[in-house]
């Protein structure tokens, strides 16, 4: 039976739940294809902990029991940054993205900051998402290797 957002709650995360946000963190860096993906659950969840005892909040999007996704977000330099967004696989097509994205504005981020995020041009699915949310580009970021010695 699909899940509707608005019967979700929305809990914040933490320290108890670095292991379930490392995993889903862990399933996004797979959909986006980033470098690293195959990271030990170990990376994830030292990231994750850093982030949280950082200036991040998590908030965990629960289905009663069920843990269906979550948001990692901060207020950065007069605009609010997402810096993860994840609906759990078998959650997905279902409207949860856009529904929970939707009340996220309404409930919880503050109406007068701007909302940034970066997407990964290795996910254009991720990509499509966001426009389909509001998002328009803003930048291409672009890195270049270190030289090997």
């Amino acid at each position: 039976m699909p899940v509707e957002a608005a019967a979700l709650d929305f809990a914040p995360a933490t320290e108890a739940d670095i292991d379930l946000l490392a995993e889903m963190n862990a399933g996004l860096s797979r959909d986006e294809g980033a470098s690293i993906a195959g990271e030990p659950h170990s990376f994830f969840a030292e990231r994750m902990a850093g982030l949280l005892a950082g200036e991040y909040d998590a908030l965990l999007f629960r289905d009663g029991e069920a843990v269906v996704g979550y948001v990692l977000y901060r207020r950065h330099e007069g605009y609010l940054h997402v810096r993860q967004y994840f609906i759990v696989e078998g959650y997905r097509r279902q409207g949860l993205g856009l529904g929970c994205f939707e009340r996220l504005r309404r409930e919880v981020f503050p109406p007068e900051l701007e909302i940034g995020l970066e997407v990964m041009l290795s996910n254009p699915r991720g990509e499509a998402f966001w426009r389909a949310v509001g998002f328009t580009p803003l930048h291409t970021a672009m890195r270049m290797p270190p030289l090997q010695p």
